[in-house]
């Protein structure tokens, strides 16, 4: 969900702020979520 949010507010000033579409980039919403899903079941499983 955050991605996604970061994602939506990154577009919205690229449209209001046309200096600002290339100093940022999207984040990548799919490898992203997996990264982290990893590290979750990585982390917990070590306690």
């Amino acid at each position: 969900i955050g991605t996604g949010v970061t994602n939506g507010l990154i577009n919205a000033r690229k449209a209001f702020d046309k200096n600002f579409a290339g100093e940022a980039e999207d984040v990548p919403i799919i490898s992203t979520s997996v990264a982290y899903g990893v590290y979750m079941a990585v982390s917990s499983n070590l306690r």
